[in-house]
């Protein structure tokens, strides 16, 4: 399994600097995201991060599949209760 990790607050994206860490964001590449995005029900979605990508969605959890290179999957978990939350953004 290839990826990352970060620790960070509900805001993605510059959040500010009282916000609390809360959650842990997962991003998983290579042959697991496909395989992840192979297995989930469902037809893939056109996006408006990106013209020709597709995505799949189930709940908290995106895959990511731009029109070349690879699959990628995100999703949040909230530290507190282990419930999944968005974890990706264009």
């Amino acid at each position: 399994m290839e990826g990352q990790y970060s620790i960070g607050s509900e805001t993605i994206l510059d959040p500010a600097p009282s916000e609390k860490k809360d959650r842990v964001y997962l991003w998983l590449t290579g042959e697991s995201a496909q395989a992840i995005y192979d297995a989930m029900p469902g037809r893939p979605r056109k996006t408006a991060c990106e013209p020709r990508a597709r995505e799949k969605t189930a709940g908290g959890l995106t895959c990511f599949k731009p029109a070349k290179g690879e699959v990628v999957c995100s999703v949040a978990i909230t530290l507190d209760r282990g419930r999944t939350a968005a974890g990706m953004v264009c």
